[in-house]
């Protein structure tokens, strides 16, 4: 699946920033387009506006919980997202 350039740009980004440290957290990140999930500001490293006076996180704050539970979400694990927002996050995990 082709990405826009700036999707592929913010995930290198946090890795120059070394935000994202694991090949793990870095594909799902490029697999997953938060432009799906935001129509204002997808590829910027800021909070975006999902409508109903919500935000999408900061894709750094994404990348950083990913790298946390990383090693918790394997195999058949699950994981409950209390307050999904947009969903992205959830689809992340």
């Amino acid at each position: 699946m082709e990405y826009p350039s700036e999707h592929i740009k913010l995930i290198e980004e946090l890795k120059t920033r070394n935000i994202i440290k694991s090949h793990s957290v870095a594909r799902v990140m490029k697999d997953v387009d938060r432009g799906d999930f935001a129509d204002m500001l997808p590829y910027t490293d800021c909070p975006a506006p999902i409508g109903y006076s919500s935000n999408i996180s900061a894709p750094h704050m994404d990348a950083m919980c990913l790298e946390l539970l990383k090693d918790h979400l394997v195999g058949k694990k699950r994981s409950l997202d209390i307050g999904s927002g947009s969903g992205y996050f959830t689809v992340l995990m």
